[in-house]
């Protein structure tokens, strides 16, 4: 083998290894955003929320479980909305609920009945930089299987205590229908509202935290 060729070889190694290097770098930058977005949640298994709203709703959840999968987050957490039927209902009041931390968003998905929140079961809550003004678009499924496309803005940041509030709002693109919810760092979503549409009119609904448990508490 020639000197010129051995030189070639070795130029082409080393050029596939600073292709491999910089792709692991690309990586890491979202590894950092992930990473970021985990300050809005809770940090331990058996956190719980306990949340009341519009006409006398009421749902409490809880984080069963904490997975981390290379730079991938989940949360997995369950609940119940509070019957008022007095078990008259034949509904289901159960809520599972998983928080997701990929590709620099947090997204929602749920599997839910009666819960008072979103039209849509997967939708992204906040998305990396977490800068007040910071805009995004999205693309979700509502519960009639329909595409909507939402404009998401982050309007307000704002300080409560030791903590920092992110107030999102998700403005359907073809439609007055929006959502929005505040998310507090360490808690997660703490305030929820949305357009309920009737034959009578449009008027928001929603939810509040009123109180939050860490495990030691709940015991």
């Amino acid at each position: 083998m020639s000197c010129r060729l051995k030189k070639c070889i070795l130029l082409s190694l080393l050029i596939g290894i600073l292709v491999l290097s910089s792709g692991c770098n690309l990586n890491d930058g979202t590894d950092e955003m992930n990473e970021a977005l985990t300050v809005l949640l809770p940090s331990e298994i058996g956190f719980v929320w306990m949340y009341e709203g519009f006409a006398e709703y009421f749902h409490v959840m809880q984080v069963e479980a904490i997975e981390k999968t290379g730079g991938q987050y989940r949360y997995r957490i369950s609940g119940d909305v509070a019957d008022m039927s007095n078990g008259e209902s034949d509904l289901n009041y159960r809520v599972d609920i998983e928080y997701l931390i990929e590709e620099g968003a947090l997204i929602q998905i749920k599997s839910e009945e009666v819960m008072m929140d979103s039209i849509f079961d997967r939708l992204e809550l906040i998305r990396y930089p977490l800068d007040q003004g910071s805009q995004w678009t999205q693309v979700q499924l509502d519960e009639d299987g329909q595409e909507r496309t939402l404009e998401c803005t982050i309007e307000n940041v704002s300080s409560l205590g030791a903590r920092t509030v992110y107030t999102v709002l998700y403005q359907d693109q073809d439609s007055e229908y929006y959502e929005k919810r505040d998310i507090t760092t360490g808690i997660g979503v703490t305030r929820v509202e949305i357009l309920w549409k009737t034959d009578e009119g449009n008027f928001p609904i929603g939810y509040t935290l009123y109180r939050s448990l860490g495990p030691d508490e709940n015991t």
